[in-house]
């Protein structure tokens, strides 16, 4: 088990190598090419993407992730547990992909924004592909195919970064630069289905059962990736209403670094922790989670803190040299409070789907509620009198609080799996 562990921990760490330059890669382009405005409107037209898409799947990835995970020994079980999602996450899309088209026009309306606008009608087809390959990773990670897993998840980013130097490269008007993300994800998905399908073939046989468990399951947990998501973007959103589409540029450069960037080595662990998390729960081994927390208290905190300080430091540095404007040198102070408070946050950060996983769907949907009000009511009481930096200390403040979240929560569950 450790052995494994490691070996795929190591693999998805190199996937967000891929991920922090691809991610910051598209900074560059855009910040060096279309300059602060048109990366504020990239930003909210990406938040806007995230809770979307994540409406698209719905709970179903979640119950993908805990279904595939108890059943990955029974074959068959496990082809129709997949056919099933699919079936219901492409009709729920579908749905949620023909609402959105209906809405762009009001999207734009609430950011004073065309470019939102157009920026939003150019994401829908990414929309449906996203979710389709949501439920297509989940069952990847349930089934602990990691290394596919991190190659998936590193295609995605890849064919983001390459379709955005195509557009760029054509000399598109920056409201079509979200069309990257439609683009990779259509091209992401017969990979990722060619994979998983040699060996989970699709199964109509009791599709119905599984359906009824998926709609059960997912239900419960409806919320809870566009919860995550929201949480994720709750910063930029509430930002670009208030603020310029400058000033949002300014700042998601900055956070963009810290939580799509280093952020992702907490979930590069998360991802591997998912599919232990069932086991330990199914074999009666819950106890062994608060050894897991030790060791991400011990190593994870001090790599990230040192990883933070160093780029941190350079900041500014960095900035001028990729971008050749000083437009988003001032985002370093929104960076480093981030980063300090997902630096505190990490001891528990990896395990926040512990109640998920222990089938407890609808206390997981509420342990995300409360994270994302914290984050949203902080950012609300501080914007108005910090701007941007009232929106890295709400943010940074509710990583910190996920600690006290997940204490509690556990609490509600058992007294014994609260000591975790």
């Amino acid at each position: 088990m450790p052995g494994r562990f490691n070996r795929d921990v190591v693999w998805n760490l190199v996937s967000v190598g891929i991920l922090g330059v691809c991610g910051f890669s598209l900074n560059i382009i855009i910040g060096r090419y279309y300059g602060a405005a048109t990366f504020g409107v990239f930003s909210q037209v990406l938040a806007v993407y995230y809770i979307l898409s994540q409406l698209a799947v719905g709970g179903l990835m979640f119950s993908t992730l805990n279904l595939v995970a108890g059943h990955h020994d029974n074959r068959d079980a496990v082809r129709e547990i997949i056919t099933s999602a699919l079936l219901l996450t492409a009709t729920l899309a579908f749905i949620v992909c023909t609402a959105a088209y209906g809405l762009a026009g009001w999207i734009g309306n609430m950011f004073d924004s065309a470019a939102v606008r157009h920026g939003v009608l150019w994401v829908i087809p990414g929309i449906w592909c996203f979710a389709v390959n949501k439920i297509l990773l989940f069952s990847l990670n349930g089934l602990r195919h990691m290394r596919f897993y991190a190659v998936g998840n590193s295609l995605r980013f890849l064919l983001i970064l390459a379709s955005l130097i195509v557009l760029t490269a054509l000399h598109v008007d920056g409201s079509l630069l979200t069309l990257c993300f439609s683009i990779a994800e259509f091209a992401l998905l017969p990979v990722l289905a060619a994979y998983l399908f040699r060996e989970y073939p699709w199964s109509f046989k009791n599709a119905r059962f599984w359906a009824g468990k998926h709609l059960l399951f997912g239900v419960q947990t409806f919320f809870s990736g566009l919860l995550m998501d929201i949480n994720l973007k709750v910063d930029v959103l509430l930002l670009g209403y208030f603020f310029s589409d400058a000033v949002v540029g300014v700042y998601n450069f900055a956070a963009m670094l810290a939580i799509e960037g280093l952020y992702q080595f907490v979930v590069a662990i998360q991802v591997n922790m998912n599919p232990i998390l069932t086991r330990l729960k199914l074999e009666n081994r819950t106890d062994e989670l608060k050894n897991y927390v030790r060791k991400a208290t011990v190593f994870l905190c001090p790599a990230m803190a040192a990883l933070s300080c160093l780029i941190g430091f350079a900041y500014p540095f960095i900035t001028v040299l990729l971008t050749g404007t000083s437009d988003f040198a001032p985002g370093r102070i929104y960076f480093v409070v981030l980063m300090l408070g997902i630096v505190i946050g990490s001891s528990h950060l990896p395990f926040i789907f512990v109640l998920n996983q222990w089938g407890h769907p609808v206390l997981f949907t509420l342990f995300l509620a409360t994270i994302v009000m914290t984050n949203l009511i902080l950012n609300i009481l501080l914007i108005p009198r910090y701007g941007a930096l009232g929106s890295a200390m709400g943010t940074g403040l509710s990583y910190v609080m996920t600690i006290v979240y997940l204490k509690v929560f556990m609490r509600l569950r058992s007294p014994a799996e609260a000591r975790a």
